[in-house]
């Protein structure tokens, strides 16, 4: 599942917003049925935070809300992301026993149009940071974290009813709301960020963009295969930071 698209910043009611910097990456898994009928998704993504201008992946970054502050940018990386499909399932990322979700019956919304099956898939939580504030003054949010992603997919009608199609090949959107990332170093400033992508089903790691798989061969080589058993509890971005990097003073 490739994504690539653009994260702006929003600031205020009368701020105009503003583009940050892109994003690209992708995520990768394989979906095992069940004997009760359910289907255990496992899934792990990695995504990269990419120069307006030229299109390169930084390592960098020169903050133009911190006046131009340089900071080391903290690719996506994801793993597990898992989730289990059946009739009613709890909507979450499942990083954190704190996190505010609930259980909802598992009924896509599709929508049809002639040959045209669209769908749209929201989550909106709020979780405990693993960042706490008081620690992590420059990178955390405040004591909890607040995510909402909303996804789009769009499918041939009549191969989304067609029991003799083993998988389809979805494109649609992916936009999210957040807040600032930890290694912005924004802190608790007012604000936050959008997202907006585009996202499409590639057949093969192979068919990434030329870029994305170098940077993925030479950084996060295990992104490139799918993972094979089922782990817990899934890992978000926030406890990948806390792990990997040490609080900025």
């Amino acid at each position: 599942g490739w994504f690539g698209g653009r994260v702006f910043s929003v600031i205020g009611d009368q701020e105009v917003i503003q583009p940050l910097f892109d994003v690209e990456g992708f995520g990768i898994g394989r979906t095992l049925p069940q004997p009760d009928g359910s289907y255990r998704t496992l899934w792990r993504e990695v995504g990269y935070y990419k120069d307006l201008a030229s299109g390169n992946i930084m390592e960098t970054w020169a903050n133009p809300l911190l006046g131009g502050e340089v900071v080391e940018t903290y690719p996506i990386n994801n793993d597990p992301v898992n989730s289990h499909m059946k009739p009613e399932f709890r909507l979450g990322f499942g990083a954190t026993k704190d996190e505010v979700s609930k259980v909802i019956p598992f009924v896509m919304p599709w929508h049809f149009q002639g040959a045209h099956a669209m769908a749209g898939f929201d989550v909106n939580l709020a979780w405990k940071t693993p960042l706490d504030p008081k620690v992590w003054k420059r990178e955390s949010p405040g004591e909890m974290a607040r995510v909402s992603e909303y996804q789009q997919w769009r499918v041939d009608a009549n191969e989304l009813t067609d029991r003799s199609v083993p998988s389809l090949k979805p494109y649609g959107s992916w936009n999210r709301i957040a807040a600032w990332l930890p290694w912005m170093l924004m802190g608790q400033r007012p604000g936050h960020l959008f997202y907006r992508s585009h996202t499409l089903k590639l057949d093969r790691v192979e068919d990434l963009p030329p870029h994305v798989l170098a940077y993925t061969e030479k950084r996060f080589p295990k992104y490139l295969t799918a993972p094979s058993e089922w782990t817990s509890p899934n890992v978000s971005s926030y406890e990948m930071f806390a792990r990997d990097r040490k609080p900025r003073t």
